[in-house]
């Protein structure tokens, strides 16, 4: 029990900076005003990132709920993207081949929790959209309460929301579109930079 709260306290080092001087600095990048506005708004990190400790520990929600945010906290990743791995696509070490959807880039990726969940032993399951459909992880996302609204019209993501929040946050800390492509995928610099400019009407 233990040992899943430290790892998800590193894992929530690694994606939120807690130097509140840092994120509260005037700062020229329309992207990290962005992000300032979205955390002022609920503190989106800090929030979900208790939801999924919670969810790691309850006995109430079926284990492939804790799976699929879990790897999507972690990544960043499309709710498509997790649903569309297949048994081919996860290695005996335990590593996890992505296919990138919508114009992104297939990369590798390791499950930081629910890694038994992620092995050949369960590879009746696999691809999971061949058993759950997208909607059943928004209905369990909307009752754990996994959502942010953003943009001036406070449009909601669900299913979504892990990638808004690691695209601002990696975004946030540090200033580069370049790094944030990479680490989540995009084929295309505009469509990071989509993601980052999301909020502007925000402001």
């Amino acid at each position: 029990m233990e040992k899943k709260n430290l790892s998800f306290a590193r894992l929530q080092a690694t994606l939120t900076d807690y130097n509140k001087k840092q994120r509260n600095k005037s700062v020229v990048s329309p992207t990290a005003q962005y992000v300032t506005k979205l955390h002022k708004d609920n503190q989106v990190i800090d929030r979900l990132t208790s939801i999924c400790t919670n969810l790691l520990e309850s006995s109430n929600v079926p284990d492939v709920v804790k799976a699929v945010a879990s790897l999507q906290m972690a990544y960043g990743l499309r709710i498509s993207e997790v649903l569309n791995i297949n048994i081919s696509d996860i290695s005996k070490s335990g590593h996890i081949r992505v296919k990138g959807l919508k114009g992104s880039s297939t990369r590798v990726i390791v499950p930081l929790f629910m890694r038994d969940f992620w092995s050949v032993r369960n590879k009746h399951l696999f691809p999971l959209v061949s058993v759950y459909s997208r909607h059943y992880f928004y209905r369990w996302y909307k009752r754990l309460g996994i959502l942010i609204n953003f943009g001036i019209d406070k449009k909601q993501a669900v299913t979504h929301a892990f990638r808004h929040v690691v695209v601002s946050s990696i975004s946030n800390d540090f200033h580069d579109s370049t790094l944030t492509q990479s680490f989540i995928g995009h084929k295309q610099i505009k469509s990071t930079k989509h993601y980052e400019n999301k909020g502007k009407s925000s402001q």
